[in-house]
Formats: C-alpha cells, structure tokens, sequence
C-alpha cells in the first residue's frame, strides 16, 4: 500500500520511513524542509522516497499529500518543553493533528495512524495500559497531546480506522534533531521531567514494542504485533558541549497502542 508520512524527517519518522520501505510499502513523505530528508534518511541507508512540500497544518496542502496514497502514519509534531514554543504547538500538533486526520477519513484511508504519547496518560498512580484514561498533566506539551489524542480517539468513536500508538522516551543514533528526550538522557535528567509531565508520573506498560515495526505493518491490527521490549545492539554517540563530551545510547521504543 501506499503511505504518507508526516514528520518523516524527525526520529521516529525516519525510522517509520525505513520500516516501512522494508515492508514493501510505497512512502511519499510531507515536508516543510526537504533539504532535511538527506539528514534524516542517509544515516538509516534509505533513499529518499516520493516527498510533498508543504505545512500539516493547511488543508488543501494535506489533502493533495493524501490524494493516491491508502494510508497516513501522522507524526509531524514539535516536540518542546520550553514555554516560548506553546504558540507554535498549540498550531502544529492540535491544528495539524485535526487536519490530516479529518482530512484522511474524508478521503476513505484505512488505516490512519495517530502517534500520540505515553504523556497523553499522565499523571497515572497506576501501570499505563491502552484503555487508560487520559491525563491532565501541567506541562504545555503534555497537554497538547492530549489534547490531538483526544481528537484522535473522538474520530474512532465515529468509526474511523484511527490507530494511535503511544510511544515513551525515545532515543538513539541517527536522531536528526538530536530531540529532547536525547538531550534528557545525556543529561541524566528523566526523573526530573517525568515529575514535572505529572507528578508520580506512572509505570511505563510492561508490554513494549519497536515503534518503527509497529508503524511499519498499517494493514495489520496491532494486537498481531506484540512483543518483548527490544533493545536494539548499543553504540557510541558522541556530541560536545562546551568542554564536556558524552556518551549515549541504546535505541529504546516503549510505548502502547489503541485501536
């Protein structure tokens, strides 16, 4: 089948974009920068696929993305804890997610895959599980994914094939943005903003899965893609910082899925 990606030049995106490929599946991807695209899919072996430029967030744009594609992995998304960015996440993740959803049921895609968070459930005091509640954390981000999940999970409620999957802390080689949850780990400083995304924050789901495998079987129903928690084999990754040099890694995919 044919998928569009959005946010394929981001971490999970481009690992989503590989998967997807090794699947035998057609990729166009929707891009704001596709200077990017080299960034992002070089490291991973990947030739560039099919792209469209233009912003998730303007619906004539997504609806050309979408037209001839079957289904939609949604992944655009600014992913920021600094207060400065609520205008443009407020913009990108509510109004995008909104958008290239709505927009895909109109257009009959099946499936349309909604990446949200495990942050969406926070504050939990219990394990995290698909049918948990979602959260009412105090942090902009956090809100906001709940927020685009909920617009996810009022379209599955209508009967769309809406797909959400929950990833938790991310990271690993080739991030093309060296993302937040990288520069947490170099930084030792998970407890610390798990606090602030909702107090006791919640166990992580016993049950884990590699997000870009997930993403990479959109004809199937998730519930076929159970697993162990993976870690793929460790490397070294180096980034200076003034005078300092750090070492991070593995690649770790937590998360869990609604369908």
């Amino acid at each position: 089948m044919k998928v569009l990606v959005t946010g394929g030049t981001g971490f999970v995106g481009s690992h989503s974009v590989r998967a997807l490929l090794d699947a035998g599946h057609e990729v166009r991807m929707l891009v704001r920068a596709p200077e990017r695209i080299a960034r992002a899919l070089d490291p991973l072996g990947v030739q560039a696929p099919e792209h469209a430029v233009g912003d998730v967030t303007d619906a004539e744009t997504v609806r050309r993305a979408l037209e001839g594609c079957d289904a939609v992995q949604h992944a655009a998304n600014v992913f920021s804890f600094d207060v400065r960015d609520v205008a443009r996440m407020q913009q990108d993740n509510r109004r995008g997610t909104e958008v290239v959803l709505t927009t895909a049921q109109e257009l009959g895609l099946d499936p349309i895959v909604h990446e949200s968070s495990f942050v969406a459930l926070l504050p939990s005091d219990g394990p995290l599980r698909p049918n948990s509640p979602l959260g009412e954390p105090n942090v902009p981000y956090a809100r906001f994914k709940v927020e685009t999940e909920r617009i996810a999970q009022d379209l599955q409620q209508a009967g769309a094939p809406v797909v959400i999957t929950r990833p938790g802390m991310v990271w690993g080689p080739n991030d093309p943005q060296l993302g937040e949850t990288a520069i947490l780990a170099r930084e030792r400083r998970f407890d610390e903003r798990l606090a602030l995304l909702g107090g006791q924050g919640g166990k992580l789901p016993r049950r884990s899965r590699h997000e870009h495998a997930v993403h990479a079987g959109p004809g199937e129903r998730p519930k076929q893609l159970r697993g162990r928690l993976k870690v793929e084999r460790s490397v070294r990754a180096e980034r200076r910082r003034g005078r300092r040099q750090h070492h991070w890694a593995p690649v770790v995919w937590l998360g869990c899925i609604v369908h």
